[in-house]
């Protein structure tokens, strides 16, 4: 019986994966970052932001998973297809979900 974790196509799989990871740790990093700079010079870090900042906060966390994975997506060379964007919209509902 051969092992799952050495073959090519895993290794193919997991690297996808890792990339997919690092580039949405990037973009939630630099997103996060680039809206506390107007939110600090503008003097909105005292005390409890506002509901508008919580929003775009969560909203930018979702484009940064979803532009990881299709970042990583595209950087592998492959296609993105329908298939692909109903798999990713119903990755993020559900992923978001629990």
């Amino acid at each position: 019986m051969s092992d799952p974790v050495r073959s090519t196509t895993w290794k193919g799989r997991l690297r996808l994966c890792a990339d997919a990871f690092l580039l949405a740790g990037l973009l939630f990093v630099v997103t996060q970052g680039a809206l506390a700079l107007p939110a600090t010079a503008l003097g909105l870090d005292d005390g409890s932001p506002p509901e508008w900042i919580g929003l775009l906060s969560a909203l930018l966390t979702l484009a940064a998973v979803v532009g990881g994975a299709v970042g990583a997506w595209s950087l592998h060379g492959r296609a993105l297809s329908g298939r692909v964007w109903l798999g990713l919209a119903l990755g993020a509902v559900l992923g978001g979900r629990w």
